[in-house]
């Protein structure tokens, strides 16, 4: 895991976005503090947490896809800050 990775799980969890319903928007991900601003970047990087079981799939927002945090994202964070 790296620094745009973690940081991308910790913008999750402090906004909110821990379910199907909650779930954020690429753009709005990039529109937030967030050190990437880039859309694509942020593809690339949710793709990766999507496959290895941080991030989920929400509802979708019109043609955008939606990502939460999942459990084990949320314990991942965890490792991170003891």
């Amino acid at each position: 895991m790296n620094r745009n990775e973690l940081f991308s799980l910790l913008i999750l969890r402090e906004k909110g976005a821990k379910a199907p319903a909650t779930a954020m928007t690429l753009k709005e991900i990039a529109s937030g503090d967030t050190a990437v601003k880039s859309v694509n970047t942020l593809y690339k990087i949710f793709k990766k947490l999507v496959i290895s079981g941080y991030v989920s799939c929400g509802l979708p927002d019109g043609r955008a896809a939606t990502y939460y945090i999942t459990d084990a994202g949320l314990t991942k964070i965890g490792e991170f800050e003891s």
